[in-house]
């Protein structure tokens, strides 16, 4: 697991490690989640993103992230939720899980 302390480092670690997914908050400083997912597929398509969100409906820039997790959702979810992404029960193009509720 790696992380980062913005939106920009995020992007310099995926430029230069193997990264599979990505999770990051919507709201950050300097740049949104959706400008982060949009970024990460400009360079690499394959790395799935996951936004966590507060917000009630689709934020601008959603067609690039491949699953939105509520804040005020179970946490005890969240991993079912993420693992659905690699299991084949989710499929990024389908736009199945792209909701913020």
């Amino acid at each position: 697991m790696l992380t980062a302390t913005g939106g920009e480092t995020a992007i310099e670690i995926i430029q230069s490690t193997h990264v599979d997914l990505v999770l990051t908050d919507y709201k950050m400083i300097g740049m949104t989640g959706t400008q982060v997912a949009k970024m990460i597929k400009e360079f690499n398509p394959g790395i799935l993103v996951a936004v966590f969100t507060g917000w009630e409906g689709m934020p601008e820039g959603a067609e690039h992230v491949d699953m939105f997790i509520p804040k005020t959702g179970d946490p005890m979810q969240m991993p079912v939720k993420l693992a659905s992404l690699f299991d084949g029960g989710f499929s990024p193009m389908s736009g199945s899980d792209k909701t913020a509720d």
